[in-house]
């Protein structure tokens, strides 16, 4: 976590308060990066399938609108009216069903307000509203599914977006913190699909001062921070401190090894399997120093999601917040032989511009390999390369 204040759109100079940054990384079969950023891989997995199979959750009902207006329930297509009839039929059987309401952000204000109308209208008392670029139906996951992330890394907000991808379902797997700042944990009491009866949930944060990964957590999630502790949160949820080293969590091998950051401890991790390998340093300031387990941990990595929030020009508000530049994150991705570099972690003073500038550049600075900008709802492929 970190500030800066901007004189212009170029350099940051001073200090303030930044906004959160949504950073959440969701390992969905391998990965899944959920800053909104995710990670894939088509691969499919034993997961245990649900007493409906995978079929719409009762009590719950999902609507997308795309970009063309085309309306979806649960998955399938159907028109406007034919919709009402649906939701009306889902609250007779339940009175207490909310809904999720998923819209293109494309779309005008008064269509999105037209659908939450119709909605309401059969009686919804209660929905959550997704307002995302490219919106497209997600059918109920079922085992085996890519859409039914078991390995979490992080919790941001950006973690509740996780609940609208799992169709309803309750989540049912891990979720690692790389630190205990604010960003990367003020996610989890708004993480709907973790808080329900069905949930399981097995929260890891680095270990630290002999207290246990309740205590840690209750440090920012308890009165007078928030208003419950995290007994509050419904479903079986596990809290667990996370020293160094090799753990298998949710079918992964996860390394962790403490890296230089300010404000506590802070973990690089390497997730990996047989298919692949994705190492996720989201707060790291290499400059500062590099272990040798850091070095070995990062040796060979299919791809690096790295912290890229500064430039060289910004490099002294760097220094005094922990953080990496871009030319930093990409020379790490060099030693360690990394075929993607993955930057991540943007300044929240970075304009849209801006950042398709520095995705223009960055390239240029490591030919060999693939550099590219993290962006939300971004996916990619982890592949391990052949002989490695």
């Amino acid at each position: 976590m970190a500030g800066g204040a901007q004189q212009d759109d170029e350099e940051i100079t001073g200090i303030n308060v930044t906004p959160l940054v949504d950073i959440t990384l969701v390992l969905l079969i391998i990965f899944m990066v959920t800053a909104n950023f995710i990670v894939r891989e088509t691969v499919e997995v034993d997961l245990p399938r649900a007493a409906n199979g995978g079929e719409t959750v009762q009590g719950l009902v999902n609507v997308v609108i795309d970009k063309d207006g085309k309306l979806y329930l649960d998955g399938a297509e159907l028109a406007e009216d034919a919709l009402s009839r649906r939701v009306s039929e889902a609250v007779a059987k339940d009175k207490d069903t909310r809904a999720i309401i998923s819209a293109d952000q494309s779309l005008p204000y008064g269509r999105v307000m037209h659908l939450i109308d119709v909605v309401k209208g059969q009686g919804i008392a209660k929905f959550a509203l997704n307002i995302q670029k490219d919106a497209a139906p997600t059918a109920a996951p079922g085992a085996g599914s890519a859409d039914r992330p078991a390995l979490v890394l992080d919790a941001g907000t950006g973690l509740r977006a996780l609940t609208g991808l799992l169709g309803g379902a309750a989540y049912d797997g891990s979720i690692v913190l790389s630190h205990l700042h604010w960003d990367h944990m003020q996610g989890l009491p708004f993480f709907a699909a973790g808080d329900r009866p069905a949930s399981r949930v097995d929260l890891y944060v680095p270990a630290q001062d002999g207290r246990s990964g309740r205590d840690l957590l209750a440090q920012s999630f308890a009165p007078p921070a928030f208003p419950i502790t995290p007994e509050g949160l419904h479903g079986t949820w596990g809290f667990h401190g996370l020293d160094e080293g090799r753990h298998s969590i949710e079918g992964f091998a996860v390394t962790a090894v403490e890296i230089e950051h300010k404000g506590g401890r802070t973990f690089g991790l390497r997730v990996e399997d047989e298919r692949g390998s994705l190492a996720y340093l989201p707060d790291h300031a290499p400059a500062a120093g590099m272990s040798d387990a850091l070095a070995s941990m990062l040796d060979g990595v299919d791809v690096l999601v790295h912290d890229a929030q500064f430039l060289e020009g910004e490099r002294p508000v760097a220094v005094d917040y922990g953080h990496a530049t871009v030319q930093d994150a990409v020379r790490l991705g060099e030693s360690a032989g990394a075929s993607t570099v993955v930057l991540f972690h943007h300044s929240p003073a970075r304009t849209d511009a801006a950042l398709d500038d520095i995705a223009a550049w960055a390239p240029d600075l490591a030919p060999d390999r693939c550099v590219v900008l993290a962006r939300e709802g971004m996916t990619l492929d982890v592949v391990r390369r052949p002989n490695s």
